[in-house]
């Protein structure tokens, strides 16, 4: 249906909003003008003669599939996905009231996608706290719903809903780090050459899968170079290595040129640093963990920049970082008492 908007300098503004196509809108000198295009516009409309939008005639179910069958082969943690879409599927929401107050409600996945709002996303969200989910969790689930709408709705003027919704969890953020003598008792209890995983890890920021993943053949110790495949965010990344990190490398038993670094699952290592840190007497402490203490030190002890790390560590966004530049407060101070970037 079609609206007109007067300005403040006054002009006025038709806009047309018909389900299945693309918003238009248009500023005129008159009211008038703007009517007639309005009228004008909806009756291409109605004869075909207008785009319609992408993502039209879609359901948020299929949506969901057809950014699956994009991602599955992309993204490392797809199985993990893969669950929350069978849920998203099914999940019940609130799609308005009826004109008696009562409540209306119908699986998400039935609905279209180029009609889902803001508020069916807070109410999505809502129903999501009641069933217990914890903040974060909710996040995840979100993130699914959030991609597959981009991947569904391209080239359109609609804002993404998830993105719109400004659901405000409140994630807690973790900040474990590694204390006092926690580091020597961890390596100490690594068995049968597993505290070389542990240093490589904290040396390089790499997630505990890219570890596990790492190849010989994307080892280039000319460069002092790792690739890391497949991550987390489904693409490839080139990590620099530290003098440190190379050492760790030099001294793993290397037979097969084109086999695994270090030869195990990263469920295998998940367990084997349980059992580090249970050996250690080291509370509250994972392998993700390590990547935390990594990055916090790129941050206190080198002058690399905020881009920087974020490339070595694969943040696809500097805001994601925020949390640690205050680690390096005092390097802005001795900047400001005239000092020297690497000085």
């Amino acid at each position: 249906m079609g609206s007109i908007l007067a300005r403040s300098n006054g002009s006025f503004t038709g806009r047309v909003r018909m389900r299945g196509y693309d918003p238009e809108s248009m500023t005129f000198a008159t009211r008038k003008a703007a009517k007639e295009w309005i009228e004008a516009t909806e009756a291409d409309i109605r004869r075909n003669l207008h785009r319609k939008m992408p993502g039209a005639g879609v359901s948020v179910a299929q949506a969901l599939d057809q950014w699956a069958d994009d991602a599955q082969h992309r993204i490392k943690s797809f199985d993990q996905d893969a669950l929350k879409i069978v849920k998203l599927k099914a999940w019940s929401i609130e799609l308005g009231r009826r004109t008696n107050g009562e409540a209306l409600t119908g699986p998400l996945g039935d609905q279209p996608i180029d009609r889902l709002s803001p508020a069916h996303i807070r109410a999505l969200a809502a129903s999501m706290r009641v069933k217990g989910l914890a903040p974060n969790t909710i996040r995840l689930y979100m993130a699914v719903l959030s991609r597959a709408w981009n991947h569904v709705m391209t080239d359109t003027a609609f804002r993404n809903p998830v993105e719109s919704a400004d659901l405000r969890l409140q994630l807690p953020k973790r900040v474990r780090r590694l204390e006092g003598d926690e580091e020597k008792q961890l390596l100490a209890a690594c068995l049968g050459g597993f505290d070389r995983v542990v240093r490589f890890a904290i040396e390089t920021a790499a997630r505990q899968g890219e570890v596990a993943n790492l190849m010989w053949r994307d080892v280039d110790f000319a460069q002092r170079s790792a690739l890391l495949r497949r991550t987390k965010n489904g693409t490839d990344r080139i990590v620099p290595l530290s003098q440190a990190a190379l050492n760790v490398l030099r001294s793993v038993p290397h037979v097969d040129g084109d086999g695994s670094v270090f030869g195990m699952t990263a469920g295998a290592m998940k367990q084997r640093f349980a059992d580090a840190t249970r050996r250690g007497g080291i509370v509250d402490f994972h392998f993700h963990d390590l990547r935390h203490e990594a990055i916090s030190r790129l941050f206190e002890n080198t002058d690399l920049t905020d881009l920087e790390i974020g490339r070595i560590s694969g943040h696809q966004s500097l805001q994601m970082l925020a949390r640690y530049t205050h680690f390096r407060t005092h390097k802005l101070a001795d900047r400001l008492a005239g000092g020297r970037r690497g000085g």
